[in-house]
């Protein structure tokens, strides 16, 4: 009688820090850098794997939220320069 096979290695518990930070960065990417940042200091103190998936979760989160700062800044501005407009708006938009 034979034996069934063991693993080669131990699964995986749940799901790896890493690889849910990036996913998380391009959906809510503020989440998805503090998650990548908790990845990077995590797998540098166990030595785990996933360096540079916890990294590039790190720079997909931080570009995305700096765009996403931009862009309420650009609309702030915009709006503040529809405020000042005189006449103010064109008949039919209401402000808000």
């Amino acid at each position: 009688m034979t034996e069934a096979p063991g693993y080669a290695t131990a699964p995986e518990r749940g799901i790896p820090l890493p690889r849910l930070a990036l996913a998380l960065a391009l959906l809510v990417a503020p989440v998805g850098l503090v998650l990548g940042i908790i990845a990077r200091r995590r797998i540098r103190r166990t030595g785990e794997e996933g360096a540079g998936t916890a990294l590039a979760a790190i720079v997909v989160g931080a570009t995305l939220t700096a765009a996403y700062l931009l862009l309420v800044a650009a609309l702030v501005v915009l709006l503040v320069l529809i405020d000042d407009i005189p006449g103010g708006l064109p008949p039919g938009i209401s402000p808000g």
